[in-house]
């Protein structure tokens, strides 16, 4: 699993991020292998397992790793702490200002957007 990184991002004190390909999950078939979607039709296990490997290479764990139920609108969300993904909220952009939460976007037909404000001590991300 190789991790990508933006030097707009990197210089960041205290702000980890990363861009995944398909490659270094468990996931097989139409799916393989990095597949971090719920919604994908993947089975669930694996889904679990590549999200978790995700979430330890950006140093937290996989109930830390959120992403929302992305539904192509302008809503986003305040992030003040973990959701089971049964519970993930309808949206496409999310906002924290709690350390140790990752926040998680999957892309195919849309580009990712990730921001940071220091100052502030808050990370965000929405698809455009």
């Amino acid at each position: 699993m190789k991790r990508l990184r933006s030097s707009m991002l990197s210089d960041i004190p205290g702000v980890r991020h990363g861009f995944y390909g398909r490659t270094g999950g468990v996931s097989g078939g139409v799916y393989a292998t990095l597949n971090c979607g719920y919604g994908s039709g993947d089975d669930v296990e694996l889904v679990r397992q590549n999200r978790a490997a995700v979430a330890r290479d950006m140093g937290t764990d996989e109930p830390r790793l959120l992403t929302v139920y992305q539904v192509h609108s302008a809503d986003a969300v305040r992030v003040e702490a973990p959701w089971t993904r049964e519970n993930a909220p309808h949206a496409d952009g999310m906002a924290t200002n709690v350390r140790g939460i990752a926040l998680g976007v999957l892309a195919a037909d849309c580009a990712p957007v990730l921001f940071a404000d220091v100052e502030a001590g808050v990370i965000g991300r929405h698809d455009a």
